[in-house]
């Protein structure tokens, strides 16, 4: 399936747009009203760990990184992971659904299988299309979120092409209690006390969140567990997450543009999916050695069921197990490790037509990597890198075409590999200069090869590519001023078209694609009290082999900006300020080039914050001039109804108006 539509959805081009607020007294204005126990961190740390995969200074990295911290996401109102991501125009968010609660993150125009998120350094994405779960990630246990822009393959292997993001959380030692309420009957809580031990420190956490949902038919549920614990304990550092989240949503479908003329809250079908998840995670540091030894591991399943189309029947579980150590010889600047994932994954649709009916797969990866600095001067220093990686797939599936059934099995081996090499010199002790060359991988996902129309007689090839790119970074007095220009191509980039007849059948390779773009961050203060921010990206993405030659890559705008202004007044209330804009797309799967596009948008986005006492109070009102924008648009084969003959449609999924 497309790494931009939900692997679930095998007829309809797209589901429907949700709204995650809800109306207070009739006004389309939300407000937040937060209540907590201890203040948000200030400050944005300058250590990070995606850079290396341990802890480093931002400024003595060869990549381009950004750090959202806890303070951020307070000062904008943020609500979410996807939320908070919005601010940085490098980072693109869609949501096929609508609701805000699934989002699809696109960095230097690849969408989200190409771009690998984190949770505390262990994978969130699978070996499937399904995006990952960041709708369960609570956003108070978040102290800060990593950005890094640009391929990553030998530190993390197979998805990390367009970027990587780390959302670091922490163990909480003090107890907390968040009650909030918005647009289109929006409301959570939060409640999360601590329990401190002689080593450390546990936390338990529950949440519910609600919403009725702007558009007909898009009721939203959903409710979290967590058990956090942290201790430091015979020379490690030791961290446990556990956590189950159940959510029960509803979808409506995407909308025509008549559709939308009709009636905007509007779609064409009406579908549920009940959805649980549960993750459990540990990492063991080990503190105060030569060369430590950090050892992370995780088991993720995902459990769905619910309908597409109206009435087809699912059912699909998705169970994961991943385990990564890793050993920092600090005498050689060198780190060293093994990453190892399985996936296992299974689909039922037993009223599915002219589609899979049962799919049973598993895939297997291990991967091996080093990477080296080397000083090679007094203000140059070299960093080196490799990874090779073993993949097995086994996928078996049963489909069904008019009803006939036909069995079809495949087994698959392969080994991928990845180097880096990237420099970093001083100019002077506030500027740098960076330049990196890498090459990348990204491993066909298990429900992507069973959707490739030759299986089993062939497979989906992987797809490889090799990124060059240039940084400087500079401090111009009280400015803060960093800036990079890149370009990546790729051979045989797996995508989804649409394809006639509702069959299922539309992933396929695209012989060669480019991506060549720039972006620019300037941070600086304007006067005592107030801090004015901006952000530009542009790329240009372009399919430059095969069928579509010369065609755009569908959903990336070219041009992107922000600017945010964040002023503390007088009276101790803080506001921020902030417009995002994004130059057209052409739609998903439109890969000739032929149908409508997704005009630019303009959103501002406007937020007030103030602490009294133990209290944290936070008002935000997001598309504040009421702007009618679109989380999603795809051009797909579909059946509208008995009056009009099947086609190819264009279709939408509209964003939340003023809430």
């Amino acid at each position: 399936m497309s790494p931009e539509t939900d692997p679930l959805d095998i007829y309809s081009p797209m589901r429907a747009a949700w709204a995650t607020e809800f109306s207070m007294n009739k006004s389309m204005i939300a407000a937040a009203l937060v209540v907590a126990s201890a203040p948000v961190r200030a400050e944005i740390d300058p250590i990070v760990i995606i850079g290396d995969r341990y802890e480093s200074p931002v400024e003595s990295l060869p990549q381009a990184i950004h750090v959202i911290s806890k303070q951020d996401i307070a000062d904008r109102g943020a609500k979410t992971v996807g939320e908070a991501l919005q601010s940085l125009p490098q980072i693109s968010i869609s949501d096929t659904i609508g609701n805000g609660n699934n989002p699809a993150i696109r960095m230097r125009g690849y969408g989200s299988s190409n771009v690998l998120v984190l949770i505390d350094g262990a994978p969130l994405n699978t070996a499937t299309t399904q995006l990952p779960a960041l709708n369960t990630i609570p956003l108070s246990t978040v102290s800060r979120i990593e950005i890094m822009e640009g391929s990553g393959g030998v530190l993390y292997g197979s998805g990390a092409v367009g970027g990587v993001i780390n959302i670091v959380t922490t163990v909480s030692d003090e107890s907390s209690l968040s009650l909030s309420a918005g647009s289109h009957g929006y409301g959570q809580v939060v409640a999360e006390t601590a329990i401190p031990f002689a080593t450390g420190v546990a936390t338990v956490l529950v949440a519910t969140t609600t919403s009725d949902g702007y558009r007909d038919n898009t009721d939203f549920d959903d409710n979290k567990f967590a058990i956090g614990l942290q201790s430091d304990t015979g020379g490690y550092q030791h961290r446990v997450d556990v956590q189950v989240t159940r959510a029960e949503q509803q979808y409506l479908s995407g909308s025509t543009a008549d559709m939308l003329a009709a009636n905007p809250r509007g779609g064409l079908t009406a579908d549920t999916n009940d959805n649980e998840t549960y993750r459990i995670q540990y990492r063991g540091t080990q503190l105060d050695q030569g060369t430590p030894l950090s050892v992370a591991a995780k088991w993720l399943k995902s459990s769905q069921h619910g309908t597409v189309s109206g009435t087809t029947q699912f059912n699909q579980t998705t169970e994961s197990i991943s385990v990564s150590p890793q050993l920092l010889i600090e005498s050689y600047d060198m780190l060293v490790g093994l990453d190892a994932q399985a996936t296992d994954f299974e689909f039922n649709s037993p009223t599915a037509t002219y589609a899979t009916r049962v799919q049973r797969s598993d895939q297997h990866q291990v991967s091996v990597f080093a990477r080296r600095g080397v000083k090679v001067s007094e203000n140059s220093h070299l960093a080196l890198g490799a990874r090779v990686t073993a993949v097995a797939d086994d996928i078996s599936k049963v489909d069904e075409a008019g009803g006939a059934l036909t069995a079809s099995t495949l087994r698959d081996k392969q080994t991928l590999t990845a180097w880096e090499a990237a420099i970093r010199h001083s100019l002077t002790e506030n500027t740098q200069l960076t330049a990196r060359v890498d090459t990348h991988y990204r491993i066909p996902t298990l429900d992507e090869q069973a959707g490739y129309a030759p299986f089993p007689s062939s497979l989906l090839k992987a797809q490889t590519g090799r990124s060059t790119e240039l940084g400087l970074s500079t401090t111009l007095g009280r400015a803060n001023l960093s800036a990079n220009i890149y370009q990546t191509d790729l051979r045989d980039e797996i995508a989804f078209q649409s394809p006639a007849n509702l069959s299922r059948y539309g992933n396929f390779n695209i012989d060669q694609t480019r991506r060549a773009g720039a972006s620019a961050t300037l941070r600086m203060p304007v006067s005592a009290s107030a801090e004015v921010s901006a952000n530009i990206a542009r790329v240009d993405a372009t399919i430059t082999g095969g069928d579509h030659s010369g065609k755009k890559v569908p959903l990336v705008p070219e041009r992107s900006a922000s600017v945010e202004l964040k002023t503390v007044w007088a009276n101790e209330w803080q506001t921020n300020l902030s417009a995002h804009y994004r130059s057209q797309r052409v739609l998903a799967s439109d890969f000739d080039n032929v149908g409508a596009v997704l005009a630019p948008e303009t959103r501002i986005d406007l937020s007030a914050s103030k602490r009294y006492k133990a209290v944290d109070l936070s008002i935000s009102v997001k598309n504040l001039m009421d702007e009618t924008l679109y989380d999603y648009g795809v051009r797909g084969f579909s059946n509208l109804g008995e009056t009009v003959p099947s086609g190819y449609f264009d279709f939408y999924v509209p964003a939340l108006p003023r809430t």
